[in-house]
């Protein structure tokens, strides 16, 4: 049942998104990272683990550190893809 309720709650987002416009500054630029984010998350989540107290502290310097590494990882490939040689 728990699945099915989840299927069902990703297909309502994804409807409403497609009548509402959802436009954010925040989101936008997160968007611009999205791969990088998701590539790179679980470095930060695997050296920090059983290091810091708290979840929210946790959570906060995984996503903290991982948007750092996305912005280097993304700057370096565009680097690297216009100095190519």
């Amino acid at each position: 049942m728990y699945e099915l309720t989840a299927i069902f709650f990703v297909l309502f987002i994804v409807a409403l998104t497609t009548v509402f416009v959802v436009s954010n500054a925040v989101l936008s630029w997160l968007g611009k990272f999205v791969f990088e984010i998701y590539i790179l998350q679980r470095i930060p989540m695997i050296l920090l683990k059983d290091r810091i107290p708290g979840t929210a502290l946790y959570f906060a310097i995984c996503f903290a550190i991982t948007l750092v590494l996305s912005v280097i990882f993304k700057k370096t490939e565009e680097f690297y893809a216009v100095h190519k040689s």
